[in-house]
């Protein structure tokens, strides 16, 4: 029971490897234009109180890095998470980080200091805290190790929610985790979920195309 349990996601897991990789690479393309555009594309990341900012920030400010080193650091987690919900299918994990990019936008939105915030991490943290809550919420051999291994692995990056630096935006990663955990309890919108199924159809086709 244990073994097959595990054996049937990391046949998922390979299956839809093609497609988290595709996702995963759409944070290296809009770096290369936004570097290209002199960073421009900031201007989409989340200006907490700014109204027009609540409009596009959510949804670009987790594609727009400050430079390379900082999407770098973000990429080995990021990568690894989006793998892991990418096992579900990419419909499903494209409507979960929709709805983690609204809700962390939101609430970074809400609470956070001035500036202007931006980068991958506060998707991190809602994948991290979605991943951890679904192995408590839905114990199973597949969940528990799976929270077991992300808290392993990343579980310093619980400190990040605490202030370190002006730099660092500690409420976007405080905003993810809690998106995440409201995520993993309360579920997807039936909205969001139906808005994900043309973005996935297409990113389907094209790992097919590519890697199979």
């Amino acid at each position: 029971m244990i073994i097959s349990e595990v054996s049937e996601f990391f046949r998922l897991f390979n299956s839809h490897l093609g497609e988290s990789f595709l996702f995963f690479s759409l944070f290296w393309i809009v770096h290369g234009i936004n570097q290209l555009c002199g960073q421009k594309l900031n201007i989409f990341g989340i200006i907490p109180r700014h109204p027009a900012s609540i409009i596009f920030g959510p949804i670009c400010a987790p594609f727009l890095h400050a430079d390379f080193n900082h999407l770098l650091y973000n990429s080995f987690p990021l990568f690894f998470m989006l793998a892991i919900l990418f096992a579900k299918g990419p419909s499903q994990a494209i409507a979960t980080i929709l709805a983690m990019n609204l809700l962390t936008g939101l609430i970074t939105w809400l609470i956070a200091r001035r500036g202007n915030h931006i980068g991958a991490s506060g998707l991190i943290m809602a994948l991290f805290g979605f991943l951890l809550y679904k192995g408590y919420q839905s114990p199973s051999v597949e969940s528990i190790i799976i929270a077991l291994i992300i808290l392993y692995y990343f579980g310093t990056l619980l400190l990040s929610i605490f202030p370190d630096d002006l730099l660092t935006s500690y409420e976007g990663h405080l905003a993810g985790l809690i998106a995440g955990i409201v995520i993993a309890h309360y579920g997807i919108p039936y909205s969001i979920q139906t808005i994900a199924i043309k973005p996935a159809y297409y990113l389907n086709i094209m790992a097919a195309t590519l890697f199979r």
